[in-house]
């Protein structure tokens, strides 16, 4: 069984003038393939964010698998794991725990 591991990701920018943006994606490493870049990059506008429905389609598209617009999380990653594949979910730290903070 060949492993597929997802880095969770998160990207928050500051404006003054817009207040506070977020977004969501993740890296993807499919053992025997290229790694998917799909990271997150929060902006005032045009910002790039990717759901988690997002990042399943785009393993499966590398499969050659297209699931129905109406397909939901669940059912995309239940397929990912009947094309015999085991994922391993890990979230970007973006926290500082340095000494200096205690």
């Amino acid at each position: 069984m060949a492993t597929i591991r997802i880095t969770w990701m998160t990207d928050e920018h500051q404006c003054d003038d817009c207040g506070t943006s977020y977004s969501s994606g993740a890296v993807v490493e499919i053992e025997g393939d290229e790694p998917l870049d799909l990271k997150p990059s929060a902006y005032c506008y045009d910002g790039e964010s990717y759901s988690r429905l997002d990042v399943y389609k785009a393993i499966l598209a590398v499969f050659g698998e297209y699931p129905a617009p109406e397909v939901e999380e669940v059912e995309c990653r239940q397929l990912i794991e009947c094309l015999d594949f085991n994922i391993t979910d890990d979230v970007e730290c973006r926290f500082d725990l340095s000494d200096d903070d205690y």
